[in-house]
């Protein structure tokens, strides 16, 4: 295998590292994230698929072990998983409420003397609602009293139906409040949106303050009368619109697990497909912000030959690229992407090979290996299948030749898997698109043909 382009050089791979003139992925994944493009996702009743594998035989031999194969591919527990799609590889921030109607201004009704604590204190933040809305601190110290108030009348009361009343309201006027801030911080249509750090911080701790006040179950019985019905505010609705502000805030370090928690609290629900698409470009962009310089990187992979197989062992992952793998695999264990929906497929061999990438960078071949396969033999249609078939091979071959102990058995798997490779890609129009890429397969299959099987 001496002396072939592919095998004297890696720069046909590290195009983006600095060296050589390697096609690039149109790949959103790598760029940070910013709000310009839509993301839809739609609920899936269907029971969840069998953990994630490769549609041809495995493996062959001891090139990629089982435990590694699993570990990638495995969902843990059986589960549902959402359908959906993110066209652009963007995630759009957007709200998830419409306005909520403002409280009365006027004739603000005296509680009654019968009334109990918590009406009494709902008709109070009512008034100071009306009377100083523009005074956002002064609204938080109100709402912050009327939970309190619903949590000890709560603890005390012996009427369950006062006390989900009381809880209704409760959860009305805050929500209201957080709705409100949240629209006028990031707009809605044509009206821009204020973009003021303090009241989308505010409107992100009242979204925080009803999901820690109200349990799930409590949550299921309120009743939002000021709403229309089809608006009412469930669990995973909140906890989306407060990832939405983080995003919008680009806290990105906070904003991936808020997106995370989203999928969490309802995993086949209409944002769990966005809120997983979502999470990966914060991840993403905590990764983005503390890897090493590409060019820095591209020096010390430029020269390639005299490098040993020292030089080739995995780098050790730091806590953001973890954090961003994690996300990925979330995202390709909670989406089933529709086969008729080519966004939604699109995104998942984006997903797919944005991980891949990742663990290739990182030199961990084979976990890179095992990625870029999935999404070159599943994601044929994909713009990122091809370059996956490429990385795919370039990562067995540094298992084969570059590593130690080193896995010829490798080479055993190139000659396995180029030749579905090539049908896919290879072949009638396809073939015409990848004329570089089909170049590299054929001296690939020419030079495993002359290498001795071992």
């Amino acid at each position: 295998m001496r002396g072939t382009p592919w095998v004297a050089s890696l720069s046909w791979v590290l195009g983006a590292c600095g060296g050589g003139a390697a096609p690039e992925v149109a790949h959103p994944l790598r760029v940070a994230p910013d709000a310009t493009a839509s993301a839809h996702a739609v609920t899936s009743g269907s029971a969840a698929p069998e953990p994630h594998a490769p549609p041809l035989a495995d493996v062959p031999g001891a090139c990629l072990t089982p435990a590694v194969t699993e570990r990638l591919h495995g969902c843990g527990p059986t589960r549902a998983r959402a359908t959906g799609s993110a066209p652009g590889g963007r995630h759009k921030v957007g709200p998830v409420f419409t306005a909520a109607p403002p409280p009365p201004a006027t004739n603000v009704a005296p509680a009654s003397p019968a009334a109990d604590a918590c009406e009494r204190q709902a008709a109070l933040t009512r008034s100071v609602l009306a009377r100083t809305s523009g005074n956002e601190a002064g609204v938080m110290a109100a709402l912050e009293a009327q939970l309190d108030a619903y949590r000890q009348f709560a603890a005390t009361s012996h009427d369950p139906v006062r006390t989900e009343r009381c809880a209704s309201e409760t959860a009305g006027l805050v929500l209201e409040t957080a709705i409100g801030w949240h629209l006028e911080a990031i707009g809605t249509g044509a009206v821009r949106g204020t973009a003021e750090p303090a009241t989308m911080a505010r409107a992100g701790t009242l979204y925080e303050r009803v999901l820690a006040s109200f349990e799930p179950a409590a949550f299921a019985r309120l009743q939002f009368p000021r709403l229309a019905q089809g608006d009412w505010p469930t669990r995973a609705k909140i906890s989306y619109a407060r990832a939405d502000l983080l995003y919008f805030a680009k806290d990105w370090e906070r904003c991936g697990p808020a997106f995370d928690a989203v999928v969490t609290i309802d995993s086949t629900g209409p944002f769990a497909a966005e809120a997983a698409y979502a999470s990966v470009l914060c991840h993403q962009a905590v990764y983005q912000l503390s890897r090493l310089d590409r060019a820095t990187k591209g020096e010390l992979l430029r020269d390639e030959r005299r490098r040993t197989s020292a030089d080739f062992a995995p780098r050790p992952l730091t806590a953001a690229a973890e954090g961003m793998l994690a996300a990925f695999g979330r995202y390709l264990c909670a989406v089933e992407p529709a086969p008729n929906d080519p966004a939604a497929v699109e995104a998942y061999a984006e997903v797919g090979f944005g991980r891949a990438r990742s663990y290739f960078e990182a030199q961990h071949w084979e976990e890179a290996a095992i990625g870029f396969r999935d999404v070159a033999l599943e994601g044929a249609g994909s713009e990122a299948g091809v370059f996956a078939a490429q990385l795919y091979l370039e990562s067995l071959h540094v298992l084969a030749t570059r590593v130690g102990p080193a896995r010829p058995a490798c080479l055993d798997a190139m000659r396995a898997d180029l030749p579905p490779l090539m049908a896919l890609y290879c072949e009638g129009a396809a073939g015409r698109d990848n004329g570089e890429a089909c170049l590299v397969f054929r001296r690939v299959a020419e030079d495993l043909a002359r290498t001795p099987r071992e």
